[in-house]
Order: structure tokens, then C-alpha cells, then sequence
């Protein structure tokens, strides 16, 4: 079942721990993040100088979230410890839930007892049923805990099709590019020079692709291209001449909390901008880059959520490139042949989130889109 989540969630998991237990949380954080849960975490979450109960009471309180608290004989021999602090605060917010409402997930990770707090309606900590990450059956018992915290945040509902919160997507599902050209050493290519001149032209021989041993009936080639660049010259790429109608003024997403304000570098390449905002068959692409996203405490899951067109959601699959990590959600549109694709990855100091997002219409635009991804680069 490891690998990935079968449908974006909402929301995201919790972890409280204590120090002495962060190696195996790691184990448990991997677990969920490879299915598909966006875990928040204060190793993650939090940034120097920021008020830490402030932050995680405010995470703690969000809609759809999953509080897993580990415990061990580490966590019962601690006088103090930020851990209870977190508990108390979780507790404070359970009580505040219809008592048939799932919200707290105890864990063992040793053999130790559940501390019997009272947590309302005449009930105590020790009360709810827990998971043992422990021993031989590690794997079965995450399962079971995945399970419970896919119960508890839900899918996000089909139905719910936000307006393209950028000025790339309009009415849309995800354009399935090949799997091999994501999971492709070097297809996300993150050059650490300047980026060339917005105007300067380049053929296709010089971004040749690996060869796959394709006959002269395989994928075309991708068009003759132009290296574009953002107006800050932080983000580039190389795209087809015929997307030459680039905006490069930046990401500013439409929708709540942003409502058009700026949130970082981004630009538009396709045929036509104004078809590109509002038809199904005009292919082009959007990249943005954002650190205030990391502020906001925002990671790629949430950001793909965030971000999500207006079609229907089809897979999602884990993606690395280049020292960036993430996911990849595929959409489509009924009645129509045009999918979309979004990204949404962040390098290993989570400095900022990169979220991409493609429209393809034709087997071309297909071969046109992986070449601009081998050749997108990112100094930011």
C-alpha cells in the first residue's frame, strides 16, 4: 500500500511526540507522506522566532485535521515536555466536537501506558482505541492508522472545483504528461547559472531528451523554442515559438487568502493568453514560486489542493527532481480530450514550494511540455 494516496485529502495530520522519539516519528511521517497525508510537524512547521503554541494551537484547531500523539516510556518519563502542552490544547478542541467526531489517534511506540486525561463527555484519554507501532507488525498497524486518518480528513469532494487561483487555468483537468518524463533523472532541471536572454531562440537539438529507442511512429519531436524568463529572471524555460504570448509579471492567485496579491515569481507561456484563461484547446504552461506559501504553512500536498482546477481529479504520484521533492496530480475534463497536470515541489530546507501546472491538448503539446520541464530552471 506504500507508494501513494489513492485521492487528494483534506486537511492534514498532526504529530505530537517527545525528542527522545523522533527517529521512529520520522518512519511514521514517511509512511503517511508516501500515501498521500500532509503531516505538520513542528521540525517542519515551525520557524525560529515564531510563537510555537500560538502556531500549533492554530494548527491543531484547523478544519479536517488528524491528531496522531505518539507515546512510549520516553514520553512517560518526562516531568515536562512541549508534547503535553500539544495535548492539552488538542484536548481543549476535542471537547469542543460532537463526541462521535474522530479527532485523536494515540499511539504506542512501546510498550507504556495511555495517560487517562479527561477528555469530556465522561471519558479519559486511555478511552479511544489506539495503534501499536511496534514490533513485527509495524507495517499492518500503520495501515490501520493510515485508514483511520484518511476516515478523518475525507477526500476532498469532487465536486469541488475552485477557480484557477492564478491567471493560467481556467475550466480544466490535468494534462497527463508520461510518467517517465517526471520520474526521469533531470527532467526537472534546476541550472544554478543566469538564466539566457527572454528573447534568445533554441532548437531542439540542443535539449535533446535521453533516447527510448522509439521508432519514426513513436512521440514527435518538440518544436523549435525560445528560452523565456519571469520579469525578476528567477524562473526560465524553454518553450515552442508558437507559446510566445509569455506574461512574466508574477503569481497572483484570485482566490482567498491572496485575492490577486502577489505571493511570488511566475509566468505564462501558451499560443494565447486570453484563450488560454478561458478554452479547452489551447495547451500552455504556468509556473510560480513562492516562500510566503512556506509562511502560510503550506506544503506541496496542500498547495496541490490549494491550487486545484476546476475538472476532475484523476491519480496523484510522487515526483523528485533535482533535489526537489513532491507530488503530481492528474485532472480531467468531461467531454473533452484536454487534460491538465499539476506540481507542486519543495527542496530539502523547504525554503519555498514550486507548483507547475500544464495544459495539453495534443500529442505535440505533450512532447512541447516535457521539453519545457527538462529545461525549467529555478534561482530563487
Amino acid at each position: 500500500m506504500e507508494g501513494r494516496g489513492d485521492s487528494a485529502l483534506r486537511g492534514h495530520a498532526f504529530i505530537s511526540y517527545v525528542r527522545e522519539d523522533g527517529k521512529r516519528v520520522d518512519r511514521l511521517e514517511d509512511f503517511l507522506k508516501a500515501n498521500g497525508v500532509p503531516v505538520w510537524r513542528d521540525v517542519h512547521d515551525l520557524w525560529p522566532g515564531e510563537d510555537w503554541r500560538a502556531k500549533i494551537k492554530e494548527a491543531i484547531a484547523a478544519d479536517n485535521l488528524a491528531f496522531i500523539v505518539c507515546f512510549s516510556k520516553h514520553s512517560e518519563t518526562r516531568e515536562r515536555s512541549f508534547q503535553r502542552d500539544e495535548l492539552l490544547i488538542a484536548i481543549e478542541q476535542f471537547r469542543l466536537l460532537p463526541p462521535d467526531r474522530p479527532y485523536i489517534l494515540p499511539v504506542r511506540l512501546d510498550e507504556c501506558d495511555i495517560p487517562p486525561l479527561d477528555i469530556g463527555a465522561g471519558r479519559t484519554l486511555n478511552y479511544l482505541q489506539h495503534v501499536d507501532l511496534f514490533g513485527r507488525r509495524w507495517k499492518d498497524s500503520a495501515e490501520r492508522l493510515l485508514e483511520a486518518v484518511r476516515h478523518v480528513l475525507g477526500p476532498v469532494p469532487p465536486a469541488r472545483r475552485r477557480r484557477p487561483p492564478f491567471r493560467a487555468l481556467i475550466p480544466a483537468g490535468l494534462a497527463c504528461l508520461a510518467l517517465i518524463a517526471l520520474a526521469a533523472v533531470g527532467v526537472l532541471r534546476l541550472l544554478g547559472g543566469a538564466p539566457p536572454s527572454s528573447t534568445s531562440s533554441e532548437s531542439p537539438g540542443g535539449t535533446h531528451r535521453p533516447s527510448t529507442g522509439g521508432t519514426p511512429t513513436g512521440p514527435p519531436s518538440p518544436q523549435p523554442g525560445l528560452r523565456v524568463t519571469d520579469n525578476s529572471g528567477d524562473l526560465s524555460a524553454v518553450v515552442p515559438q508558437a507559446w510566445g504570448d509569455v506574461v512574466g509579471n508574477g503569481w497572483h492567485p484570485q482566490d482567498p487568502p491572496y485575492n490577486g496579491s502577489y505571493i511570488g515569481p511566475g509566468f505564462n507561456a501558451t499560443p494565447n493568453l486570453t484563450h488560454w484563461f478561458n478554452d479547452l484547446v489551447t495547451p500552455g504552461i504556468f509556473v510560480g514560486v513562492s516562500k510566503l506559501l512556506i509562511t502560510e504553512h503550506y506544503n506541496p500536498v496542500t498547495t496541490l489542493g490549494a491550487f486545484a482546477p476546476l475538472c476532475d481529479f484523476s491519480s496523484r504520484a510522487p515526483i523528485a527532481a533535482d533535489g526537489l521533492t513532491g507530488y503530481r496530480d492528474v485532472w480531467t475534463c468531461q467531454g473533452s480530450t484536454t487534460r491538465y497536470e499539476t506540481m507542486a515541489l519543495w527542496p530539502k530546507d523547504h525554503s519555498f514550494i514550486a507548483f507547475i501546472e500544464l495544459k495539453i491538448v495534443t500529442p505535440v503539446d505533450e512532447a512541447d511540455g516535457n521539453r519545457v520541464l527538462a529545461t525549467l530552471s529555478i534561482r530563487y
